[in-house]
């Protein structure tokens, strides 16, 4: 015989030998294989990656994305306004099912607020993403152009106060 062949056959004797002494059942006499299934080796849910938060780059709102996680599939931001995943607070209600979010609650132009992204898999969450920060921008001064010559004359009147003489 092959040396293939005898592998193959070695292998299913082997396969038939530990069927056969696999416990039975007390009252039917029946064997009882096993069907759990070993998950200690199985990975965890993942949390997201690459998550990015805009720096200013809107005025009225911070685009938050994200890479997936591995076997995600829904997703919740989290902000505050440091780096502790103990301040983190959930931005809206629900989980998601995208990699991105606009975030517009509540945000006070020129500051900084840290953002966090979980995933989750039925009731599974996975651990918080590392942090990134965004912001949308302080409003901009109003400017005279340059070169340009303001006088009493060239502001109108009723715009002006009058000292009491």
């Amino acid at each position: 015989m092959s040396k293939p062949f005898l592998f193959v056959l070695m292998f299913f004797m082997f396969r038939l030998n530990g069927i056969a002494q696999s416990p039975t059942n007390a009252s039917s006499g029946k064997q009882l294989i096993s069907s759990s299934v070993d998950k200690s080796n199985e990975k965890k849910i993942t949390p997201p990656t690459e998550v990015a938060a805009s720096d200013g780059e809107y005025r009225d709102h911070i685009l938050v994305t994200w890479a997936e996680g591995l076997k995600s599939t829904k997703y919740r931001v989290y902000r505050a306004l440091s780096d502790s995943i103990s301040l983190m607070k959930p931005v809206g209600d629900k989980w998601i099912s995208n990699v991105w979010i606009y975030d517009q609650q509540g945000l006070v132009a020129g500051v900084e607020y840290y953002y966090r992204v979980k995933a989750r898999v039925g009731t599974e969450e996975s651990a918080f993403s590392q942090a990134d920060i965004g912001y949308i921008p302080a409003p901009r001064p109003i400017a005279a152009p340059r070169d340009t010559l303001i006088t009493r004359d060239s502001i109108p009147a009723d715009t002006l106060k009058r000292g009491g003489n």
